[in-house]
């Protein structure tokens, strides 16, 4: 499987439905991880939340804020976060942004 990360950000940029100013578009997913991605505007936030899963952030296009339990992060396109299950974040785009999300399923998932 391959994808067009910069035409499917694009897209969902444009035609992507989605609360609050982001946007989400599943592009796999299989036994074992859910493959998403995120298109925000510019101001836009999503609150407080957990994952189960690791979930790996990368960031596309943009500038992001990236509150995890006490300590803040801003990422820049090339660069990744990794969170492990269960760590509270959430995030705010201070430019219009794109994130791949990688959620894996833990070993106690299982």
């Amino acid at each position: 499987m391959i994808f067009n990360l910069s035409q499917e950000v694009q897209n969902l940029h444009q035609n992507g439905h989605g609360a609050d100013g982001v946007k989400r578009a599943t592009l796999h997913r299989n036994d074992g991880a859910i493959y998403v991605l995120l298109a925000m505007d510019a101001g836009s936030h999503m609150r407080e939340h957990q994952a189960k899963a690791w979930v790996s952030v990368q960031c596309l296009e943009g500038e992001v804020l990236f509150p995890v339990e006490n300590q803040e992060h801003v990422l820049h396109p090339g660069e990744m976060l990794l969170l492990e299950p269960g760590q509270r974040h959430s995030l705010s785009a201070k430019v219009q942004s794109a994130l791949l999300l990688t959620l894996v399923k833990s070993d106690s998932d299982e």
